[in-house]
C-alpha cells in the first residue's frame, strides 16, 4: 500500500482540497483509496459526508491510532492511503 501525506505548518494552504481531489482521481484510476483526516477541523470528514458516496472512505484518525489504522487498511486490500494533517497553528489550538 502506498501512503501520501499532506503536511505543512501553515493552515489554509490547500492540503484538504488536494487530498480530496487526489483521492477521487486515484479511485477513478482504479485504486482502492482511504482518506485519514487528522485535522481537528475534520474538513475531509465533512467533505465525505456532503459528497454522499461511499467509494472513497474518509475517517478521522488520531496520531496515536495512525499506525494501527494503516496496518488494517493494508490488510484489507487498500492500495492507497491519503493522510491530511492540520497546520501547526490549528494543531496547537486543538491541544489547548
Amino acid at each position: 500500500m502506498r501512503i501520501i501525506a499532506f503536511v505543512t505548518q501553515k493552515g489554509g494552504s490547500g492540503k484538504s482540497t488536494l487530498a480530496s481531489s487526489l483521492a477521487v482521481a486515484a479511485h477513478e484510476a482504479g485504486e482502492r483509496v482511504f482518506v485519514c483526516d487528522m485535522d481537528p477541523q475534520r474538513s475531509l470528514v465533512k467533505w465525505g459526508e456532503t459528497r454522499g458516496l461511499d467509494d472513497v472512505p474518509v475517517n478521522a484518525v488520531t496520531a496515536g491510532r495512525l499506525p494501527a489504522t494503516l496496518a488494517a487498511l493494508e490488510k484489507n486490500g487498500f492500495t492507497l492511503a491519503i493522510i491530511d494533517t492540520a497546520g501547526r497553528r490549528v494543531a496547537l489550538r486543538a491541544r489547548r
